[in-house]
């Protein structure tokens, strides 16, 4: 097996200035008799970000907004979860062992899964204005 050519640099040397394509990356032949193990290519990964200046305070502001509405969104699962059973139990039983408690229970229910749906959404909804203020004061020095 040959040994790789002569002159191929690695891409993440240059600066970041340099807009030089990359070499195509060098073709090797092996002949199945001759190789007798694995055989390793390395490879050259370069990848672009973005990076935002970001204040400790809106980092902590737009955290505590995803923590709410973590919370909210969770609460309405849960009160999803109650409704099912609720409706399962109202099935399962033709309305039996319903009383005034039970469907007490099923209104709660529902509306605390409409409260914390709307709840979680408007949290989104502010998070979402607020990193879209964030982005639109970055901007690139050039």
């Amino acid at each position: 097996m040959e040994p790789p050519p002569k002159g191929i640099h690695d891409s993440a040397t240059r600066s970041m200035g340099d807009q030089q394509s990359d070499p195509p990356p060098p073709s090797y032949t092996v002949d199945r008799h001759e190789a007798s193990g694995a055989v390793f290519m390395p490879i050259h990964v370069k990848r672009e970000v973005k990076v935002y200046a970001l204040q400790e305070m809106e980092l902590r502001n737009l955290e505590s907004l995803n923590r709410d509405n973590s919370f909210w969104s969770s609460t309405a699962t849960a009160s999803v979860i109650i409704i099912i059973e609720r409706v399962w139990d109202f099935i399962c039983t033709d309305g039996l062992k319903y009383n005034n408690a039970s469907i007490g229970m099923t209104v709660l229910a529902i509306g605390t899964c409409w409260f914390a749906n709307k709840k979680a959404a408007a949290l989104r909804k502010i998070c979402d204005e607020r990193l879209t203020k964030i982005l639109s004061e970055s901007y690139v020095d050039k």
